[in-house]
């Protein structure tokens, strides 16, 4: 078995929301005492019973960027979150923005988000 000091993260979202940032936590194994589901009718919700409180396992992009933005992670476009220190070069052309990674891989950047670039390698493409 694993030291806890060598444990994951696991991302989570409070159960009784206050609908605020505070809501959104990284979660140590180590303060996770249980998990289980709790039912709301038919449906059965994951829950992990912590130091803190009960958390469901975050299951949308913007409770992503809130726990992850002091990571380096920043949301670029509605559609995702990206973790900024593995950009390898951004590709801007006349139909989007694209950030590329080290394995070709791609995602899209807003126009309005593109601020976020300006210190990173950019090629400029004309498709038109």
């Amino acid at each position: 078995m694993r030291k806890m000091a060598e444990s994951m993260k696991i991302t989570g979202i409070r159960a009784d929301r206050k609908y605020d940032e505070t809501d959104y936590r990284l979660l140590d194994l180590d303060d996770i005492f249980y998990i289980n589901f709790i039912h709301q009718g038919k449906i059965k919700i994951l829950t992990f019973h912590t130091i803190y409180g009960k958390y469901h396992p975050i299951a949308t992009l913007e409770g992503f960027h809130v726990v992850l933005k002091d990571y380096g992670f920043s949301s670029l476009d509605t559609v995702n979150v990206v973790n900024m220190s593995k950009i390898k070069t951004v590709v801007e052309s006349n139909v989007d923005i694209r950030v590329y990674f080290e394995d070709g891989t791609y995602t899209t950047v807003s126009r309005k988000k593109s601020a976020l670039l300006k210190n990173y390698p950019r090629k400029i493409i004309d498709l038109g």
